[in-house]
């Protein structure tokens, strides 16, 4: 382990600190592999299974919103849609 990547995350009003280990891996030479879900399983842990399961609402919450935003745009710049149409 090298250096680290400092981050807080806010969930449940509740701060988490945690330092990202960076790490030289390589899966082609199998170097390192297992530290990678070592570093996941204590990152999990630090979190907590409640603050995990709502990071991952709100990711989603993003993602549908993003979703419908970009369907919404993508179809009203279909060519016949006469919302998106302006005669001047």
């Amino acid at each position: 382990m090298s250096k680290h990547m400092y981050s807080t995350l806010y969930p449940q009003d509740r701060k988490v600190e945690w330092f990202c280990p960076v790490e030289l891996i390589s899966a082609k030479n199998d170097v390192n592999i297992s530290t990678i879900w070592e570093n996941a399983e204590k990152f999990r842990e630090a979190l907590g299974e409640d603050n995990l399961r709502l990071l991952r609402q709100q990711q989603m919450r993003r993602g549908m919103w993003n979703y419908l935003g970009e369907t919404l745009m993508r179809r009203l710049k279909q060519p016949g849609n006469h919302a998106y149409q302006v005669k001047v």
